[in-house]
């Protein structure tokens, strides 16, 4: 966790000074920002040459989870050497999953995304069930589950993830039988083929923006109620194909 007051210098969580012959792998962490922040230099990562840096050196990121979830990061990789440092380190970043920075490599200048890294998706913790002792362990619908990396990303394994699932208002989440009390969270987590399930209730208004192909969210019926009260639209949707929405 970064701290709360970062300070007028940033924070960050792990911090690499590159020398002769490094070879270092940091892998399966968490790193979350909490607190409302200012994001200037607050970072997951920051990599730092040493004046006698070697061309052989090696760092690696791989499946570490980097997220402003209270707020937002200044980046995720933060080069306080400038880009020559990445231009002087055999560098690679995969499968990590970076939610909520600014720039995914803040350096002087900017730099290409790393292909099989997550960027701007939601790992989507276990929050709202009563056991706090998992608070960072992704939730069972949340994307990173199913990202197609050769094992899991962050420092908690969640398991396999589920594709049919339940919102319920009136629910208490055990992330069984009940996933969430807020509809809010099917724009952070439906993945093609997902199926939702809206419980009887009365629900506020929600956005449901670039949903994929082959979703199914369904009511109970008269019973499952969206009340859009002083906006203008019950449920607005953006940038959907072929998916089905049904009371």
């Amino acid at each position: 966790m970064l701290p709360d007051d970062m300070g007028a210098g940033g924070a960050t969580a792990i911090n690499i000074l590159t020398e002769n012959q490094l070879n270092a792998l940091v892998e399966h962490n968490t790193i979350i920002q909490r607190g409302d922040n200012s994001p200037t230099y607050n970072a997951c990562f920051r990599i730092d040459k040493y004046f006698d840096v070697n061309p052989s050196d090696q760092v690696t990121l791989s499946h570490n989870i980097c997220s402003g979830s209270g707020s937002i990061l200044q980046a995720g990789i933060y080069s306080g050497s400038g880009v020559d440092t990445f231009d002087n380190v055999n560098f690679v970043s995969q499968y990590n999953v970076f939610y909520n920075v600014i720039d995914l490599v803040y350096a002087a200048g900017p730099l290409t995304a790393y292909p099989t890294d997550l960027v701007n998706v939601n790992p989507f913790f276990r929050l709202e069930n009563i056991d706090t002792a998992d608070d960072y362990t992704p939730a069972p619908m949340s994307l990173i589950l199913d990202s197609g990396a050769p094992s899991y990303i962050g420092a908690v394994d969640g398991g396999a993830r589920i594709t049919t699932y339940t919102i319920d208002d009136d629910c208490v989440v055990d992330y069984v039988t009940c996933v969430s009390q807020f509809t809010s969270t099917i724009d952070h987590v439906t993945k093609s083929g997902d199926s939702v399930l809206i419980a009887e209730g009365t629900y506020p208004q929600f956005s449901l923006t670039n949903i994929p192909s082959n979703v199914s969210i369904r009511g109970t019926g008269p019973n499952t109620i969206i009340d859009a009260q002083s906006a203008k639209t019950g449920i607005a949707i953006t940038g959907a194909i072929n998916f089905s929405l049904e009371t």
